[in-house]
């Protein structure tokens, strides 16, 4: 194997290890908008939550091509912060629905902060970072929501 080769394998199995990371970030996110989705008392609350969890599918699938296509295995699940993430919006629902967005806010918080990490580290190509930025501004947009809705609650 020549040392071209080699650096271009190491590089697909680190890449592939950080997307890795996205993908049971992403499934961690569906556990946790599942909840909250369960505990909400508010029907357009819900139905806004239930769009983000769809977001958060959509982002698990691109990743996993992504993954595949650097000749890797995808993460099939989430992580301990899956536990994390659903303890939040589990003691936020003793605050009501206000309490499970200030949640819901926490972890989208994390979510945006790893994303911007692995878009920071730009080892991915275009096509891959472009993946990654639309993910962001996903991740953007719900947390905004979640911003502007605790607002109107304050």
């Amino acid at each position: 194997m020549g040392e071209e080769t080699l650096a271009s394998t190491t590089n697909n199995a680190m890449m592939a290890n950080e997307l890795n990371t996205l993908i049971r970030l992403n499934f961690d996110a569906i556990e946790a908008y599942t909840s909250a989705i369960e505990r909400l008392e508010n029907a357009d609350y819900r139905q806004t939550l239930e769009e983000f969890r769809a977001d958060h599918i959509r982002h698990v699938d691109e990743l996993k091509e992504l993954v595949h296509w650097m000749g890797a295995a995808p993460a099939k699940t989430g992580d301990a912060m899956q536990i994390l993430t659903r303890g939040k919006v589990a003691l936020g629902n003793l605050r009501g629905d206000k309490g499970i967005l200030q949640a819901m806010k926490s972890n989208e918080d994390i979510t945006n902060a790893v994303y911007e990490k692995e878009i920071g580290k730009l080892r991915y190509s275009q096509d891959m970072a472009d993946v990654l930025k639309y993910h962001l501004d996903d991740e953007r947009r719900h947390r905004d929501w979640l911003v502007r809705t605790l607002e109107t609650l304050a």
